[in-house]
């Protein structure tokens, strides 16, 4: 089981905020389905995914997306992903 923490960022302030939890075990190559899964659920386009975001996120627990990530509009100015350690 792992978790991690969706966050966007306006003004360097957090304003919307949750987490999600994964039964399974985290694999790297599954990135794009837990990030599809939170994007819908947060009712956010989902933005392309390249290797440098999972990268980031496996070697530093952390994801950052800007909105030149997305092909549509966003009225954030990031979508962090972090890994929550328990």
């Amino acid at each position: 089981m792992f978790k991690i923490w969706a966050k966007t960022i306006i003004n360097h302030k957090v304003r919307k905020n949750e987490i999600f939890v994964f039964e399974e075990r985290f694999d790297a190559s599954l990135f794009w389905d837990y990030l599809a899964e939170i994007c819908y659920k947060l009712d956010l386009p989902t933005p392309v995914l390249l290797s440098k975001h999972v990268n980031s996120f496996v070697e530093f627990h952390s994801a950052k997306f800007v909105p030149g990530d997305f092909i549509d509009a966003v009225d954030f100015d990031e979508l962090v992903l972090e890994d929550v350690v328990i």
